[in-house]
This record gives structure tokens, sequence and C-alpha cells, in this order.
């Protein structure tokens, strides 16, 4: 009798896990979405991946990992900028930035064969919104919207992102 109650539950842990499992990239860097498709990374440079401090994104904002080439032959400003994401081999990380999540890295949370997901900062239009109607108040800490992340969804097939849900602020950078 138990079998039988336990069977559906097995099934539904085993489906769900097979339907959005994680899947590995390998090392390099991702200059297009499809190469991210089809994990297949058109360059491969030598860059470190740094954890950015709570107080440095209250400060300037952006999302919560910087890139930086190991060897500096690479520019700030092109891996900021032109990199879609990069992975270690372990991690794959997205570029905010090409995706209107602001500047700087994500980590992949999730992936599945057709979609990504991360958590990142508040995308650049509500950015700017939120910036107006805070200027109207004086009760509120302007930093306090730089910590703001959200689930974003990211349709490898497509390249459109899609917000899932917001989770409130930074409780701690360390997955």
């Amino acid at each position: 009798m138990r079998v039988k109650l336990y069977l559906p539950i097995i099934l539904l842990i085993t489906a769900s896990s097979t339907c959005f499992s994680q899947v590995k990239f390998p090392t390099g860097v991702y200059m297009s979405v499809e190469e991210i498709l089809k994990k297949n990374p058109s360059r491969s440079f030598s860059i470190d991946v740094y954890q950015r401090s709570n107080s440095g994104i209250i400060l300037v904002g952006g999302n919560d990992f910087k890139l930086r080439s190991a060897d500096k032959s690479i520019e700030r400003k092109y891996i900021k900028k032109e990199v879609v994401a990069y992975s270690d081999g372990d991690d794959l990380y997205v570029n905010g930035y090409k995706f209107d999540c602001q500047l700087w890295y994500s980590k992949v949370h999730r992936s599945g064969k057709r979609h990504v997901q991360f958590k990142g900062a508040l995308s650049h239009s509500k950015v700017n919104s939120t910036a107006a109607m805070d200027a109207t108040r004086k009760d509120t800490n302007k930093g306090i919207f730089r910590t703001r992340r959200f689930i974003y969804e990211i349709d490898l097939e497509t390249g459109s992102v899609e917000v899932i849900k917001e989770v409130y602020g930074i409780t701690s950078n360390k997955e």
C-alpha cells in the first residue's frame, strides 16, 4: 500500500527535476545567447570572478559579481558591456547589462535546455522610474532600491527575459 502512495510522489519529483535540471556549460566566454543555447563559447579568456560587497552594491548599484581579466589583456569596458556570459566550468555568470538588469554579472541558479534563471538587480527602466519616485519621498533610502533582487528567466531560443518574482533585498551574497 505504501509503495502505491510513494510512487506518484517519486514520479513527480523525478519529472520536475528532469524538466529543469542543472545543465553544465563549458568553460569560456559566450558572446551571444545563441552560444549559450548551443553551449559553445566562442572565446576563451583568462577571467577571474569576484563577488561584490553589499556596501559596494548599495553605494553604486549593479549585480552581485564582477569579472576581470586575469592577465589584464582584456579591457574592463569590453567585459562589462560586450560579453554576454562567462562559465568557469562550474557556474555560468550572465551579464545583467545585456538583459536590461544593470551592470555586472549574476550567477545562474537554474538551467535547462532552453531556459536559464538568475537573481539580478532592477532593470534599467525600473531604476529610472523608481529613482524619480524616490526623489519625491523623503523617508526612503535610495540604497535600498539598489539591493532589490528579482528572479529573471532567459528563454535561450528567443533571447527574451521575463521577471519571475521579486526577492526583497540582499540578505546574503553567498549562495
